[in-house]
């Protein structure tokens, strides 16, 4: 990966901007928080930014010195839904705001699949004024891009790949290959078939025997459940819709006998510059830690940080409750060890203020949806691949969030759920071939 580096570096040296572009699993956010790193260290004014706030808080990181905000946070336009000219003014009228578009010499974007074409327009006129330089693609500012656009696409606008902006930026594509979540070649080059929607017989044939296996382990957890209750972990079941995983874990912990424990977070905000707005920052904790987590013994739970990597307990980890005390919650994870999961305090930083929340890092996970779980890695799933799969590339970002085929069971399985997006798919296909022509 450090060949990687250097050869972003060299390229950002002569001006490019950059696309990391591939499959989740392939070292894409290391490699945003190493250029940052390293560009930081070169006294580079640059910001780290993703387009939603789970995926900002998951490119932070404090042993390497990244802070990352919301590209929308970052740029100061709200919603984004006024047009270029309100926006201008409304940053006009914000000395930080203003000062950040002025200082920026490179910007980081995460998840940039999930930035739209119109959004993506209006950005581009905003550093072409702030910068003050109008022919410059983004002003001058260089862009370090990253994400996957078979993955799922950006809501209510269109590819942002289509903007006439986005052509000026001649961007210079590292399609990464290299799988590091997954150790199974086998079930990453099937993951990498079902992302661009083609599919071979042994293919079918292998996710229909997911589904077997999903209706044989049933029934085993079924029994194991009757004969001691609070004690088996099961795998989260993945859904389409928020209000189908609402439902379906409200459901399962009301099934479980005894008292419901509410653990209601302590947040605390330090402001270092100006009058920031504490409703976005409490926004922005909620996204990664709920103030409220409602918790029964025998409840299925999932760990939400990297508690101990060393020894597998990691965010996605897997458990269920057996004991619940005043100050830690006793939780058996699928190594069969029991860990006493302690309040935890979880920051986030940028140069209007720190705002911290203290609160236990578990959620319930009898089910989430496949939306939620883009960016996360889970290790125990259960995947529905029917007809309420309504996205192009759901199935895939589905699928993809659990490492091992042997821990991937699938309730359903319609095979025209497994579809890619065909426009985005022929952009894809040219960036490969653009990087491949360049490395030849």
């Amino acid at each position: 990966m450090e060949e990687t580096v250097e050869k972003i570096m060299i390229s950002l040296s002569n001006g490019r901007n950059i696309l990391l572009h591939g499959p989740g699993g392939v070292g894409k956010s290391w490699l945003l928080r190493r250029l940052f790193q390293q560009l930081k260290s070169l006294g580079v004014s640059i910001f780290a930014t993703a387009t939603t706030g789970v995926a900002a808080l998951g490119l932070c990181s404090q042993e390497m010195g990244v802070i990352a905000t919301t590209l929308h946070r970052f740029a100061g336009i709200g919603l984004g839904t006024l047009d270029e000219k309100s926006l201008i003014t409304k940053i006009r009228s914000d000395r930080l705001v203003k000062e950040r578009w002025e200082n920026c010499q490179i910007l980081i974007i995460d998840e940039i699949s999930m930035l739209g074409e119109e959004l993506f327009t209006k950005l581009d006129a905003i550093a072409k004024s702030f910068k003050r330089a109008p022919l410059l693609p983004m002003g001058g500012i260089q862009l370090i891009l990253s994400g996957d656009f078979l993955q799922l696409p950006p809501v209510k606008d269109g590819w942002v790949f289509n903007a006439k902006a986005w052509q000026e930026l001649k961007l210079y594509p590292f399609i990464l290959e290299k799988p590091y979540r997954y150790t199974d070649e086998r079930f990453f080059q099937l993951l990498l078939r079902v992302r661009k929607g083609v599919l071979t017989e042994k293919d079918h044939l292998l996710l229909n025997h997911r589904v077997d296996q999903n209706q044989k382990i049933t029934a085993l957890l079924k029994n194991l459940i009757d004969e001691s209750p609070g004690e088996v972990i099961q795998p989260t079941m993945f859904f389409s819709k928020r209000v189908n995983v609402d439902a379906f874990n409200a459901e399962e912990l009301k099934k479980l006998p005894g008292e419901s424990i509410v653990f209601t977070a302590r947040d605390s905000f330090k402001v270092l510059k100006g009058q920031p707005n504490q409703e976005y920052y409490q926004r922005l904790l909620e996204e990664e830690t709920a103030r409220e987590i409602v918790l029964k013994v025998g409840a299925q739970v999932m760990l939400k940080i990297n508690l101990d990597p060393s020894k597998g307990y990691v965010n996605g980890s897997r458990g269920v409750v057996n004991e619940i005390n005043e100050r830690s919650v006793i939780v058996k994870f699928l190594n069969g060890n029991r860990i006493a999961i302690e309040p935890q305090i979880k920051s986030y930083q940028d140069e209007h203020m720190i705002a911290s929340r203290i609160q236990i890092p578990l959620v319930l996970a009898y089910a989430m949806t496949i939306h939620k779980s883009q960016g996360s890695t889970l290790d125990y799933i259960v995947v529905d691949l029917g007809p309420t799969v309504f996205a192009e590339g759901q199935a895939y970002v589905g699928l993809s969030r659990c490492a091992k085929l042997k821990d991937l069971f699938i309730s359903n399985f319609v095979p025209n759920s497994i579809k890619a997006n065909n426009v985005a798919l022929k952009y894809v296909e040219e960036l490969e071939r653009i990087a491949l022509e360049e490395n030849s």
